[in-house]
């Protein structure tokens, strides 16, 4: 059975910037992904994020994951990726590794950033994947 509330990104977001956990507002977007609404995953990745009432980095790091995420997860299952997830106020000007604080001449980083998929290091992030990058920070 389908919940009352479909979980979109943009939801999840909103969520997020209502002091939600992020990992419990993306897993119930990942719920809706995987399960409850995969015969229609475009409409859960249509719908911009919107802007939060006061952007902080936090909002700011979130957005960007959030619409590298997306990225990915359309390239990765063929669905037509929205236009809004390339706008550049997703694209952070400074590498995000996650909350942790990091050095950014560490090896450990840079392997990291050899193997982030290009939407995550577009947004600014890094995390896991390839070296096919299209961001600010080369």
């Amino acid at each position: 059975m389908m919940p009352k509330t479909l979980h979109t990104m943009a939801r999840a977001y909103q969520d997020i910037c209502a002091g939600e956990d992020p990992w419990t507002a993306l897993g119930n977007f990942k719920n809706a992904w995987y399960d409850y609404t995969r015969d229609n995953r475009a409409a859960l990745v249509s719908d911009p994020l919107g802007k939060p009432d006061r952007d902080t980095e936090h909002t700011c790091h979130w957005a960007a994951f959030c619409a590298a995420s997306v990225e990915f997860l359309c390239d990765r299952y063929g669905v037509v990726c929205p236009a809004w997830v390339f706008e550049p106020a997703y694209t952070l000007a400074t590498p995000w590794y996650g909350d942790t604080i990091v050095n950014l001449a560490d090896a450990v980083v840079l392997q990291h950033r050899r193997k982030t998929t290009h939407p995550l290091l577009r947004g600014g992030m890094s995390f896991v994947a390839t070296d096919s990058i299209r961001t600010s920070m080369n």
